[in-house]
């Protein structure tokens, strides 16, 4: 039997996996999943409605009430759920024909598996007509099927293909305190650390000032990446976005990398004061082979797991 532990431990370990597939592939992928969730509320009732998530959508909350008024006479099976952002664009890309320019107006409504064109105003007008709604309950119930994956992958933008270096994860403007990163240009740009700070312990044996620049281009490095995110004013990091643009992975928060990557700076930065100091005694703060060991170590588990 397998327990909830080693289920758990299984999903890790998938997610993990995947996060390394090709971006455009692993986004085909999380989309088909979405729409297959549409796919069972849509095909497992006679009416799904699908809201516009946070409650703000009046007309949602009027479909709802209408609809909920109606079933209490004529007793058709109801669905009613937020439409999250996966199943929003996976829905898009599915109806993109039909869309032209691929907006969703709410609520999304299916009666019997085919969607009602528009939103409240049009589900008004079919209950309001003679037999319209009841037409609509009674019509032989239509099968939605969402597209293969690879056919999602075709329909995917092409646009990023190309490395974009003055790009925010998540949208935005780049000059910015960015606060959203691509999980593996994180992951790269510790590895990079990582050599870099052994590099800085090798050095260390013959030439300790030259150990403490190295050390400083990965405090200045590290706070770049704080200021201005990895791309395009931080070296580390825009190479990172360069090399593993197509494998970025998932769109994560910046917040806790930034803070200890602040950290880095400020030791990186002080063991360079250390070295160049007038050496009349010791140094106070954290410095020499056990400042590049421990940040080799933490590095390490970055670029293997991002915690």
């Amino acid at each position: 039997m397998i327990t909830s532990a080693t289920e758990s431990a299984l999903r890790f370990v998938n997610e993990y996996v995947r996060e390394w597939q090709p971006t455009d592939a692993r986004s085909a992928a999380r989309l088909h999943e979405a729409l297959h969730r549409i796919e069972a509320a849509v095909n497992g009732h006679d009416v799904a409605v699908f809201e516009k998530p946070g409650g703000l959508c009046p007309f949602c909350r009027m479909a709802v009430t209408l609809l909920r008024s109606e079933q209490s006479e004529r007793g058709f099976s109801l669905f009613v759920g937020d439409l999250l952002h996966d199943e929003r664009e996976g829905l898009k890309l599915m109806l993109s024909e039909e869309l032209g320019e691929r907006v969703l107006t709410y609520p999304i409504i299916y009666i019997r598996g085919t969607r009602v064109r528009g939103g409240y105003e049009e589900l008004k007008d079919l209950a309001d007509s003679a037999d319209g709604l009841a037409q609509a309950l009674e019509n032989e119930s239509a099968t939605f099927e969402p597209p293969d994956q690879a056919s999602l992958l075709d329909a995917l933008p092409k646009e990023n293909d190309k490395p974009r270096l003055c790009y925010q994860a998540g949208g935005g403007q780049w000059l910015t305190f960015q606060t959203l990163l691509f999980g593996n240009v994180l992951r790269l740009n510790a590895l990079f650390q990582v050599v870099l700070c052994a590099l800085a312990i090798t050095l260390y044996a013959s030439s300790p000032r030259a150990a403490a620049l190295v050390l400083a281009f990965v405090g200045v490095d590290a706070a770049l990446f704080v200021l201005f995110g990895p791309s395009p004013l931080a070296p580390l990091g825009t190479l990172a976005t360069q090399l593993i643009w197509s494998r970025r992975g998932s769109v994560a928060s910046a917040v806790p990398y930034k803070f200890t990557f602040a950290l880095y700076a400020v030791g990186c930065l002080g063991n360079l004061a250390c070295a160049y100091g007038d050496g009349s005694g010791g140094c106070s703060l954290p410095h020499g082979t056990g400042l590049a060991t421990t940040l080799l170590v933490n590095s390490s588990i970055l670029a293997v797991f991002r915690f």
